[in-house]
């Protein structure tokens, strides 16, 4: 019981974050698409994500690559496990095959 709830105010407090991004973007006068990249930030391509639960193309390819650009930063590509795991997103991987993502192409 107190796990669930702690899992629901970290849920609660992601969304939030979600949220008050877009608010501020809206009221700095950012366009619509930086409005809903910053709403899906924190959603996941297979559906797990918050605040929405979106997944796949429903998600952002702005959102989406800014997950890659951290996912990057975060792990640096270790035994190519991310980059196989981007792989599954065709816009990310068609950006990658054209060469706009230098990061993943295979060593």
């Amino acid at each position: 019981m107190l796990l669930n709830a702690g899992v629901q105010r970290s849920v609660e407090a992601a969304s939030a974050n979600c949220e008050i991004a877009q608010l501020i973007a809206a009221r700095l006068g950012l366009s619509a698409g930086v409005i809903q990249a910053l709403g899906d930030v924190l959603e996941r391509w297979d559906g797990g994500g918050v605040p929405g639960r979106a997944s796949d193309e429903q998600i952002a390819l702005s959102a989406r690559m800014a997950v890659l650009v951290l996912d990057v930063e975060l792990f640096r590509f270790r035994d190519d496990k991310i980059a196989e795991f981007w792989r599954f997103d065709a816009d990310i991987a068609l950006l990658a095959q054209l060469g706009m993502l230098p990061m993943m192409q295979a060593a």
